[in-house]
């Protein structure tokens, strides 16, 4: 080919077994490289802009979907819980040998790309899909720190380990202490002081972080379980906020955004 360019690639969706998608209507959206549509079995990108091979416009899709996923899972949707599979690619010749030629388009299968793979008791039918990704970026940090929690909810990681990770990480990337990192995301001091308190002083004898001096081991109430799982998905949402635009001021996140303890 001359002058390949990619029109579009083409991608088949796969909800999980728990889930499916077949009432949802199709979602739609675009970012400055592609327009998408999505229904319950297939994905469509129509690139906007420019990609002379299938692999140059895949990685822009393909960063676009792993950043769904993490928007998806750290607000109330599981983990991966959509599949996106690589199916093939149409590009068009843009200049072909002869004026007679007509442009010739190619369909490329590769190997499979998959975002999602979840199992719960129950099945759920989803009215809608989850919204595209707006304002958040999944950074570095996000991701490392949305792999830590999916390993946890994979039980590949104990609650308590991920959880005072989460919290030191935070601390790190915020500036070097639990103060600064508060003020910089917009988190009340009091939310940080709390995952401490619990990753330091909570735990039976096969998941405390640390052996109690005096007393036996006083095992997360399912209470305070349900409250680190809601307040580490809702601080690495603020990290994809705080990444899309580090100098605008977001609303506090409090104590009171979070269920009751008690």
């Amino acid at each position: 080919m001359n002058d390949p360019h990619v029109n579009a690639l083409f991608y088949r969706v796969i909800a999980a077994d728990d889930v499916d998608y077949d009432k949802a209507p199709p979602l739609s959206g675009e970012t400055d490289d592609f327009v998408v549509t999505i229904t319950s079995d297939a994905a469509e990108f129509r690139m906007k802009s420019h990609f002379a091979t299938e692999e140059e416009a895949k990685k822009i899709v393909d960063q676009f979907l792993q950043t769904w996923s993490i928007f998806m899972g750290v607000q109330e949707y599981s983990p991966d819980e959509i599949t996106f599979r690589f199916k093939n690619a149409e590009i068009v010749d843009r200049s072909p040998p002869t004026k007679d030629t007509q442009s010739k388009f190619l369909s490329v299968c590769l190997s499979e790309t998959i975002h999602v793979s979840m199992t719960v008791s129950t099945h759920l039918s989803r009215a809608t899909f989850p919204s595209l990704p707006e304002k958040f970026v999944a950074s570095p940090d996000v991701e490392t720190m949305y792999l830590r929690y999916k390993m946890y909810r994979q039980n590949r990681e104990a609650l308590l380990s991920m959880a005072y990770w989460f919290l030191t990480n935070i601390e790190a990337s915020g500036g070097g202490t639990r103060k600064i990192a508060a003020e910089k995301y917009y988190i009340d001091l009091d939310v940080l002081r709390k995952i401490g308190q619990l990753t330091s002083t909570r735990g039976s004898k096969l998941e405390a972080r640390k052996a109690p001096k005096k007393t036996s081991c006083t095992p997360l109430t399912q209470n305070e379980k349900v409250w680190l799982e809601k307040v580490i998905k809702r601080i690495t949402f603020r990290l994809g906020e705080c990444a899309f635009d580090p100098q605008r001021k977001l609303q506090t996140i409090t104590m009171n955004d979070f269920p009751s303890l008690i």
